[in-house]
């Protein structure tokens, strides 16, 4: 498995994604648009949109892993509107097939393919827009009566710009500051490594030297260099492990090791 199929792997099994999968084919099965609840009964129409559904998560997602990857020092906004685009462009031929083969092409003869990407690329940005500014409102807000675990922050997010207030990646410290980094980006905040670790509450991670912490599911790979323990991370950063802390990572990430084959020489 390859270090960034490891990274959209762990995106895709979130709870939160799978339930998501699940409303929103139920929804569509029971609404019927595109003239599905004429064509097909009930159980097809859910393996109907289950299937587009599904492939549009994974496509969403696998595509803002390589953005984050590649490009990790975009903004969220340019990030956001690259990754609508490039979904767009992929995923409307991939509609268009499943559409026109399982409904129907007399069917789909109104529409063409152009129409239907501007539908797609509305959706997509739609969707876009509607998740930054749920996970906006979430952080400013704060945890609610009955608010769930994957909207609460740790304080640290409060010192953040609005824009930036995404998942943690991980923390370095740089002489008086320390620089925080999200799925969203980066910045620079004027504070003690050790009060920022304190204001990172209950954050899903952990320390592994005197100036690195990094989020648990941040980290996809772990690698030996030159004697030195190397994380690999899903924005393509590395951070070191020091002696201190190695026993705790070796212990952590053991499963995510490299290969001694994908170790570098």
């Amino acid at each position: 498995m390859t270090p960034l199929f490891k990274v959209l792997a762990q995106k895709l099994f979130r709870p939160r994604v799978v339930v998501t999968w699940i409303c929103a084919t139920l929804i569509a099965a029971y609404a019927g648009p595109f003239g599905s609840f004429d064509q097909y009964p009930a159980g097809e129409r859910v393996l109907f949109w289950a299937l587009q559904i599904g492939i549009g998560i994974i496509l969403a997602y696998a595509i803002r892993v390589i953005i984050w990857n590649k490009l990790p020092d975009i903004s969220h906004v340019a990030t956001e509107t690259v990754a609508t685009v490039a979904f767009s462009l992929s995923f409307t031929p991939i509609t268009w097939a499943i559409t026109t083969n399982w409904i129907g092409g007399a069917y789909m003869m109104p529409f063409s393919i152009f129409g239907m990407f501007g539908f797609v690329f509305l959706v997509a940005a739609s969707v876009s827009i509607f998740v930054s500014l749920l996970s906006t409102y979430a952080t400013e807000s704060g945890p609610g009566i009955g608010a769930s675990d994957s909207v609460q922050r740790p304080p640290l997010m409060n010192r953040l710009p609005q824009e930036l207030r995404g998942d943690l990646i991980y923390l370095c410290a740089a002489d008086h500051y320390v620089q925080v980094y999200t799925d969203r980006g980066d910045t620079r905040l004027l504070m003690r490594f050790a009060d920022a670790l304190n204001e990172l509450g209950d954050a899903d991670g952990l320390q592994v030297h005197r100036s690195y912490w990094v989020a648990r599911d941040a980290v996809f790979q772990m690698r030996q260099c030159d004697g030195r323990l190397i994380l690999l991370l899903a924005n393509g950063k590395e951070v070191p492990v020091s002696r201190s802390y190695r026993e705790i990572a070796e212990a952590e990430f053991s499963s995510r090791r490299a290969p001694a084959s994908e170790s570098p020489d």
